[in-house]
This record gives C-alpha cells, structure tokens and sequence, in this order.
C-alpha cells in the first residue's frame, strides 16, 4: 500500500557551509525558519560546497558559475523558480527537486541538493528553500 499523503514541507535557509579539519569534505546546514529552529545537515563534495559557499556570500568571479548561468538562462526564458525541495533521504544521500514555471508550463526536476541550493542562491527573485517534515 502506497501513502498517497502530500508531504508536508518546512521553510529553511543555508545557515553554514564549512569545512571542519580533519574531515575533507564541506557540510551544508540548512536551518528550519519556522517554530523551533531545526536543522539538517549533509556532507558535499569540494567543488559543490565551494559554489554553495560563494552562492552564500553573493560572490561572483569573472566568469559565471554554473548555478549562475542556469539562473540567468532561466531568466531569459522567463522561467521561475518556484522553490527548491528536499524531499527525501536515501541512506545517506537526501535527494531534491526543482520547481519551475514557464511558458511550457510547469515543471518538477529532480537534483541535487548542492546543485538545488546553488540555484536557490543565485536566481533573480528569491525562491523558498523547502525541506519535507519528516526529515528532521
């Protein structure tokens, strides 16, 4: 039997992306923004932890970043981000979602969380970052 039950989703923001030696691998904190500030947590790799880390700050280099590019991509073809949504965990890994809104219509793409979060960060208009309850 399958839970045909909607999810239920938290509003949250990236709180932190560090690197805490001797473990050589960033950790992304996302923190709950509603009732008791909740928290998860999850390790990514150098390169995604770096560009959520740069997304973080407002950071820009000389050349556009891939969550950049895809963001102004987007833009150009009036696509919205709707939101971003953690939605559930494998093991070890929490796989998310995209929301868009387009033309074409609308649209829900699976990624990465780091890739997910990244977008969040560099699109034009402020898109939710939405985790789903049951994962704190």
């Amino acid at each position: 039997m399958v839970d045909e039950t909607p999810k239920k989703f938290v509003i949250a923001s990236v709180a932190s992306v560090v690197v805490e030696l001797p473990d050589q691998f960033p950790t992304v904190t996302l923190v709950s923004q509603e009732g008791h500030k909740r928290t998860i947590s999850f390790r990514v790799g150098l390169s995604e932890g770096a560009a959520l880390a740069s997304a973080l700050s407002g950071a820009k280099g000389a050349r556009p970043s891939s969550a950049e590019l895809f963001a102004e991509a987007l833009q150009r073809f009036e696509i919205d981000l709707v939101a971003v949504r953690i939605v559930e965990k494998a093991g070890t890994t929490y796989l998310a979602e995209i929301d868009l809104v387009g033309k074409a219509g609308r649209h829900v793409i699976s990624a990465r969380p780091s890739d997910a979060l990244c977008l969040a960060l560099r699109h034009n208009i402020a898109a939710p970052i939405l985790i789903a309850e049951d994962l704190f």
